[in-house]
């Protein structure tokens, strides 16, 4: 009998980068808002922000990456967060 539920993703699937950030408090705000929606991510370059300062800079731009099968599901969840927030998410292409 075929499961009717959407196919979870696995994982050892490769992580893409669904956004860049410039603040690490914006970071951690969508970290906790994907994982509350069920979608393990990680903050790539948090320890580079800490240790440059938490103003935006090229230096502390951070990467929020995700599965790729989650992908879909986190953009959703990101432009929801926008509207939410009002605050500017620039949510990166699909490669």
């Amino acid at each position: 009998m075929a499961d009717s539920q959407p196919e979870r993703p696995q994982a050892d699937e490769p992580l893409v980068i669904l956004c860049r950030v410039g603040q690490y408090q914006h970071a951690e705000l969508m970290r906790q808002t994907l994982e509350a929606e069920g979608i393990p991510c990680i903050i790539d370059g948090e320890n580079a922000a800490a240790l440059w300062g938490l103003g935006a800079s090229r230096l502390t731009q951070m990467k929020i990456l995700v599965r790729q099968g989650d992908r879909p599901k986190a953009v959703e969840i990101l432009k929801e967060l926008e509207k939410d927030t009002g605050q500017n998410i620039d949510v990166i292409e699909e490669q």
